[in-house]
């Protein structure tokens, strides 16, 4: 699988892409997948085969990655890095609190509102998944009855949209 999309995700560069690159990127990739047969156990990669996620191996990944397709392993560390996010907490993001998470957030979007992302997509990849995390660690935490709901309004929430 990493050497069929290694055509599709050789040029992705995290020090230039938005996180709109990354979703294109992704969305490349998965489509240039779905059209492979991968075998349940990934015997040339020493990898039984995964979903890409939170919980996968990713040291293990990033490994076969690198001696089997090169051109991959800047993608999926960037893959990686967005997969984190999923279960992150607040505090990982020099935060501590809700009402800390809060202000972090609403700043963050409006600094870079004003300096011309229109949404999440439109940030960096470093920024963006900074942001991005905090928001979803908070957002966990509102739905698990941590913190507060009803704390960020609809700027926010249309900034992250369907990344959110």
């Amino acid at each position: 699988m990493l050497s069929a999309i290694e055509p599709v995700v050789s040029t992705f560069d995290p020090a230039k892409a938005s996180m709109g690159d990354l979703a294109t990127m992704e969305d490349a990739a998965q489509s240039k997948s779905l059209g492979l047969s991968i075998p349940y156990d990934c015997t040339t990669a020493g990898l039984a085969w995964v979903s890409l996620g939170a919980k996968t191996p990713w040291d293990a990944v990033l490994a076969a990655a690198g001696s089997t397709a090169p051109g991959t392993v800047a993608f999926l560390t960037a893959v990686r890095d967005h997969r984190a996010n999923k279960v992150a907490k607040v505090a990982d993001f020099g935060v501590a609190g809700c009402d800390a998470a809060i202000a972090a957030i609403k700043k963050g979007v409006k600094g870079h509102a004003s300096g011309g992302s229109k949404d999440i997509k439109d940030m960096s990849l470093g920024d963006g998944l900074k942001l991005l995390g905090l928001y979803v660690a908070y957002m966990h935490d509102v739905q698990s009855g941590a913190c507060p709901p009803d704390k960020l309004g609809n700027d926010e929430y249309e900034f992250f949209g369907p990344m959110g």
